[in-house]
């Protein structure tokens, strides 16, 4: 009996002891488990901090948009200043044969159509024309930003008259008889169309160093309109070319054509000579389109 009851004792004791120890294992792991858990599970951020940090970011892009903003007409007037116009060359050149002011803009036809009876006339015009021309475009360059738009035509005018006014004095002091020749076409350089249509559309929009080309250009060119004009109308219409004092007969009279020494003449003689430009100018152009077209 007394080992029966040791037994029982026994039993009854051993699984108490399983169920403290499982108690005792559970409570350890769930203290364990609890600070895994708890760092395991992210912060929230409060809704303030987002919305400062929204702001902060919209401030810094509209600070950004404002910057550029701001930057872009310096940006643009840079571009504009180191852009680089046309060169001396190129200005020079192009009033010599690409924008001929006679056989091209078909500008000053009064003065090229009565002046080319001779050389002299013709060399003499085309001079003062240079002249005229070149220091007037100097001058209304330089003073293109201090002129106001409602008072710049007629300023443009006295420029030119007074140039006028100098080549008259030379002329008169020192070639009296060309002078004399020219007549009365010196005095209308000053209304030249040539003159003042440079000064109008160039010179009050270049500086004085493409001014000059221009100037020079379109006297040049205007001065070999009217030498060549004098030569074809001297040569088969008198058999002679005349230069001052100097003179030499090229045709004998019986081969020349007399009706071109007058006004008629020169119409004529400008009419083919405009004619002869033209075709070639349409012939350049179509043989342009083909070679795009073949392309």
């Amino acid at each position: 009996m007394a080992e029966e009851e040791r037994k029982v004792a026994k039993k009854s004791t051993t699984p108490a002891k399983k169920t403290t120890a499982k108690k005792t294992t559970s409570s350890t792991t769930k203290k364990a488990a609890k600070p895994a858990s708890a760092s395991a599970v992210p912060v929230k951020e409060k809704p303030v901090a987002k919305k400062v940090a929204r702001q902060n970011t919209e401030t810094t892009s509209l600070k950004d948009k404002e910057v550029v903003l701001n930057e872009l007409p310096k940006a643009k007037a840079k571009k504009e200043n180191n852009k680089k116009g046309p060169s001396f060359f190129k200005v020079l050149v192009n009033g010599i044969l690409k924008q001929n002011p006679v056989f091209i803009g078909l500008l000053g036809l009064c003065s090229s159509l009565a002046l080319t009876t001779n050389l002299t006339n013709a060399i003499g015009m085309g001079g003062s024309v240079i002249f005229v021309l070149t220091l007037s475009n100097l001058v209304i360059s330089l003073l293109r930003k201090l002129v106001p738009d409602e008072i710049r035509t007629p300023i443009f005018i006295v420029v030119i008259a007074s140039f006028v006014t100098v080549v008259q004095l030379i002329l008169n002091a020192f070639i009296p008889d060309l002078y004399t020749s020219l007549g009365a076409f010196l005095s209308l350089i000053a209304v030249n169309c040539i003159i003042l249509g440079r000064a109008e559309s160039f010179a009050s929009k270049n500086g004085p160093v493409r001014s000059i080309a221009d100037g020079l250009g379109m006297g040049i060119g205007y001065t070999l309109t009217l030498t060549v004009l004098s030569l074809i109308r001297g040569i088969i219409g008198s058999g002679t070319i005349e230069f001052f004092s100097f003179s030499v007969r090229v045709l004998p009279a019986s081969f020349t054509i007399a009706p071109l020494t007058t006004a008629m003449g020169a119409f004529i003689v400008f009419a083919i000579l405009l004619s002869l430009i033209n075709r070639y100018k349409f012939y350049k152009e179509d043989k342009a389109k083909e070679n795009e077209v073949n392309k």
